[in-house]
């Protein structure tokens, strides 16, 4: 099940509860509500965590700038936003093709 359609059930549920006062929609309206705490857990900004959101983002910055260095741009930290992603959706078009 998605988000959304767990967002639908959430609302019949609650809108289902005000009309009813049924206890049985309570059980429903937990178990979304759960669904959507799970679903957006905060991210990691530890410096010590080894999950850290910021440290990964950096080494996966290095690991696709290395990649593009090996296929011949340079300077690949020095290029503007879209020229990165437009050299990197170039060379990932490309090896999909090969």
């Amino acid at each position: 099940m998605n988000y959304l359609e767990k967002l639908k059930k959430y609302l019949k549920a609650q809108i289902n509860f005000e009309l009813t006062q049924d206890p049985a929609y309570i059980a429903e309206i937990i178990k979304c509500r759960d669904y959507f705490l799970e679903s957006s857990k905060p991210k990691s900004f530890n410096p010590f965590d080894k999950n850290n959101d910021l440290i990964r983002l950096e080494q996966e910055f290095e690991s696709m700038c290395a990649a593009l260095e090996e296929n011949g741009v340079k300077d690949a930290r020095e290029m503007m936003v879209y020229e990165f992603y437009s050299r990197v959706a170039y060379f990932e078009k490309k090896a999909k093709n090969q």
